[in-house]
């Protein structure tokens, strides 16, 4: 009798850890792609240091709009897709999905066929600087 609640007990507690760990690395996914206060343009993106897996470009209206997609790291999250960021020519970003994979609305406003692309272009839509002595 006592192994048998010993077993129900160590169950127990694999499946609330088990639990836990993913409602805490849905938590994480969800923090770690989420933009809002920590950039808002192609600069802020690369230098928070998560550079994409993935970086490409549609046209649309006449512009070019770069869409840069996140790295997998999910740990126990289970995202369809990664996380995606779109920026215009300017380097602004314009859009964002924490799911591309199960973003309708991303999928219907960014749709496939998307052309390959390149960290350097998305770089070079950013406002170049220039040194000058006034």
């Amino acid at each position: 009798m006592k192994r048998r609640i010993t077993v129900g007990l160590v169950c127990c507690v694999l499946v609330f850890a088990g639990l836990g760990s993913w409602v805490f690395s849905e938590i994480r996914w969800s923090r770690i792609n989420n933009p809002e206060g920590n950039f808002s343009a192609v600069s802020g993106y690369l230098a928070a240091g998560r550079l994409p897996t993935r970086v490409t470009k549609v046209r649309k209206g006449g512009a070019t709009y770069f869409i840069a997609y996140s790295p997998m790291d999910t740990w126990l999250a289970l995202p369809s897709g990664p996380a995606a960021y779109v920026f215009d020519e300017t380097g602004k970003m314009i859009d964002w999905s924490c799911d591309a994979g199960d973003d309708p609305n991303f999928e219907k406003n960014w749709p496939l066929p998307q052309e390959r692309s390149s960290i350097e272009e998305l770089r070079g839509t950013e406002p170049q600087q220039t040194d000058s002595c006034d």
